[in-house]
């Protein structure tokens, strides 16, 4: 019951000084929040544009067929990241400044319900790359991929033509503001607990029982 008592006390007393320190809390938050204004307006604002590319399997004759080809997209999806796959996009493309490599590192891929349409999304800081790195690497992959099944049924659907942002950049500052602003705030609050933690005041009536020297005359009652 003690500890029960004691940790209440505590609690009180810090949302106490909490509150009476409140302007001293709120003027670090705004020198913080101040701060984080400071530093990123030295950054850039960098959005993520995506474009995507659909690519689709059309159907055979039969379902068999139709199912023949949505599993070879399938399986050979892996070779989308290949590096002849990669190599043949970045000629398309025709770009000094886009290699292999760093097509690799904006490509991702997916498939709808029934795998027959896969979705190539390109991710880049440039919209204009965006775009033209999704119909490329399409592109590739549909001419390897007629290579490896020595077909035709697997084809580009819709070409890349807009683009959406995937990752705001103002919203990002913006939040890094925010921040700094927390961090300040909370920075104070946690001093003001560390600092009733560690005094020598006296909170509670049990702390004043424990006491062994003779220097307590008495305990005036708190009376609400």
């Amino acid at each position: 019951m003690q500890e029960e008592l004691k940790l209440h006390e505590y609690v009180r007393i810090f949302l106490r000084d909490i509150f009476k320190n409140k302007f001293i809390i709120a003027a670090v938050t705004l020198l913080f929040l101040l701060v984080g204004v400071l530093y990123v307006s030295w950054q850039t604002v960098t959005n993520t544009y995506n474009a995507k590319t659909t690519i689709y399997t059309a159907y055979g004759t039969t379902t068999q067929e139709t199912a023949m080809a949505a599993s070879a997209m399938t399986g050979y999806s892996d070779i989308i990241t290949s590096r002849k796959v990669l190599e043949r996009a970045e000629a398309i493309i025709g770009d000094s400044k886009i290699s292999a490599s760093s097509i690799k590192k904006m490509i991702s891929t997916s498939f709808n319900k029934s795998s027959t349409v896969m979705t190539v999304t390109a991710a880049s800081h440039n919209p204009s790359v965006s775009i033209r790195v999704s119909n490329a690497v399409a592109e590739a992959f549909v001419a390897e991929m007629q290579m490896i099944t020595d077909s035709d049924r697997i084809q580009v659907l819709d070409r890349a033509e807009d683009v959406r942002i995937s990752n705001n950049g103002f919203t990002g500052l913006v939040k890094t503001v925010v921040g700094f602003g927390l961090a300040g705030m909370v920075l104070t609050m946690a001093v003001i607990v560390i600092s009733v933690l560690f005094s020598n005041k006296i909170i509670t009536v049990e702390q004043c029982m424990d006491i062994e020297e003779d220097d307590v005359l008495g305990i005036i009652p708190f009376v609400k």
